[in-house]
Formats: C-alpha cells, structure tokens, sequence
C-alpha cells in the first residue's frame, strides 16, 4: 500500500485525500504495516492511503479507503510515531432515475459526511447505476447531478455498505443573458460564472460567452444564483439574487462590463492562508469574487471597482480586511498572521 503525506496548513481534522491533493512524499507500506517519511519539516500534516487518481465504475474490495490523520511535527522533533487509519473500503451502491422515472444515463453521484470530512465521487453508468467508495464506515450524504439528463437530485442519507439507494434527478431551469462591454456592444470569450447562493456547498457552473456575448446554462437547479462575467483585463459585472426555477426560463440577463483593478496578496510569515474576496454591491449585498489559498509568494487577482471585503484565516488568525478598488487600480494586501 502507497501512503501520502500532504500539506496540511489550514486543516481541522483527519479528512478524506483526493486525487488533486498534491503529495510531498510517499512511502510504502512494509510487510510488518511500518512505513516512514524523512526529513520531513516542521508543520501539520496529513497522512494516509494515497488517493487513486481516477475513480473507477466499481472500486475493487480489496481498495484502502484513502482516510488521512492529521498530525503536527514540531520544530526540533526528531522521530515521530504515527497510527493511521486503513480500512478496507467499504461502498455504496445504487441508482440514478431521470425526472421522468427512467434510468439516467451520464452524470456524477457525490457523497460527504461530517464524520469522515472530504469528498468522495462516482460516475454514472449507463443504466444509472453507481458504486460510491472506497468509504470508511459512517453515514453520508449523497446527491447526484446529470449531465444533460435533469437537474441535481434532492439530499439522500445511507451509510456505507447500504445497497439500492435511489435518487432522482429533477426537471431543472436555464438561464440566459448577454454581456455587453460599456464601450462596445458584445464582448468575445467572456467568463460566465453562476454560483448558487442559497445552499452550500455552493454550486458553480461555468461557460465562455459567444462572440455575440450570448451565453445561456441549461439544467440549472432551482435556487438563487450570482452571475459573474469577466474578462481577461479584469472587466467586470456582477448580477445577484437572480432566481431560477425548475421547468422556467429566466432570459434576458443583462451583464455591462465596467473595468476593475487588480489586487496583489501575499502573506508575510510562513504557512498558507485561506482568502475570501467579496465586492459588495449596495442593492445586492456581498457578491462572492473569489477563494483561493495564499502562501508567501504573491498572487494577482481581478477584482470589480467598489468597495471589496477581504476574510482570510490562518490556523492562528482569522480577520477581515475592506476597502474601496478604483478602475484600473493596482493595490497590494500583505496579510499579517
């Protein structure tokens, strides 16, 4: 068995490792169940089965479920024994149903659990059928998102080793609009980016405008929704609370480019720092920007003009930051942990 071990800055708990996590060693687990890391740095974390790097129609019995145990080396600490958790994993099995009650046919299947934190994955076959694992023992919740077939699938709670959990997917809505640039109609290649606010995890979807600056989304769950377009020089608009609904067409959204600025984050002192970026618009309120982890190096990022609240936390501080970005400003933001 292939162990991990990942950088763990900003976690709270053992977790689930995922394929995107990025290892910054391995290790192999010997005949005996020892294993050993070395010349690792002082700093928290995480260690576990190695994730697979894709997930499979049907994981095989004999899968580790990659659950990883947080841990923290201290500066001076020459040896350190660790105890992980490798359980064969167990799965959960089922079916995926159109709106109409028929067999879906393509999509993903996700499942989360507050127990055993992280997210765990499954395609779609083409009856509908799925096999989610391998899981460690709890109880998870699960919904599924079809490809073209509806919108997402109501909450279903099953605990590993359940069997024939059904879920549905439901008729979903679209939305649709243009982006227009204040100095020209139109604007080629704009970002769409529509989140759903009502519910976490937040939903995102993404699309690239036409030439035309048309842009439409097909299958959108019913909710209330922020609408971002941006382009690549950091023009902006920012359209929230539009509602969609299921079996309705929410059309004619209009999107007017106005120019932004850029913000340049870094973080003095080591270790990583989690950023929230917010513009506040004053009919809409708080209008997520963007998320994103920031280490010492610096990061640009497009922001809209107005007025901009910064949340950031490290394991040892949480804080926010607010002020106003001006059209074509550059401003920089050293965070202090």
């Amino acid at each position: 068995m292939k162990l991990w071990l990942v950088g763990a800055d900003l976690e709270t708990s053992d977790r689930y490792l995922e394929s995107q996590d990025e290892p910054s060693h391995e290790a192999t687990v010997e005949a005996d169940g020892g294993f050993e890391f070395r010349s690792v740095p002082e700093g928290w974390w995480l260690v576990g089965p190695a994730a697979a790097l894709t997930f499979a129609d049907t994981p095989d019995e004999d899968d580790i479920a990659p659950m990883a145990t947080l841990v923290e080396v201290r500066a001076g600490e020459l040896e350190k024994e660790v105890q992980i958790r490798a359980e064969h994993g167990l799965t959960i099995q089922g079916q995926v149903l159109q709106p109409d009650g028929t067999p879906a046919f393509s999509g993903i299947v996700r499942a989360c659990s507050k127990a055993a934190p992280g997210w765990r994955f499954a395609p779609m076959r083409s009856d509908g059928t799925f096999t989610l694992g391998p899981l460690v023992g709890d109880q998870y919740e699960l919904w599924a998102s079809g490809d073209v077939e509806g919108a997402g699938s109501a909450m279903v709670s099953a605990f590993a080793g359940d069997d024939h959990v059904m879920l549905r997917l439901r008729e979903g809505g679209s939305l649709s609009g243009r982006v227009i640039r204040e100095r020209a109609a139109g604007d080629r290649g704009v970002s769409i980016c529509v989140m759903r606010r009502d519910i976490e995890p937040h939903e995102i979807l993404i699309a690239t405008s036409d030439d035309g600056g048309f842009f439409r989304f097909e299958n959108v769950d019913s909710g209330r929704y922020q609408v971002i377009a941006r382009t690549d020089d950091a023009w902006f608009a920012v359209h929230s609370n539009l509602e969609v609904a299921g079996g309705r067409a929410t059309d004619d959204v209009v999107l007017e480019l106005r120019e932004g600025g850029w913000l340049r984050v870094a973080l003095r002192g080591r270790g990583k720092a989690s950023v929230e970026v917010d513009c506040v618009e004053a009919s809409q309120g708080e209008v997520r920007i963007d998320s994103l982890e920031v280490a010492q190096q610096e990061k640009r990022i497009a922001v809209p003009a107005g007025w901009i609240t910064v949340d950031w936390k490290t394991r040892s501080r949480q804080a926010e930051e607010r002020f106003e970005m001006h059209a074509g400003e550059e401003r920089e933001l050293h965070l202090e942990p």
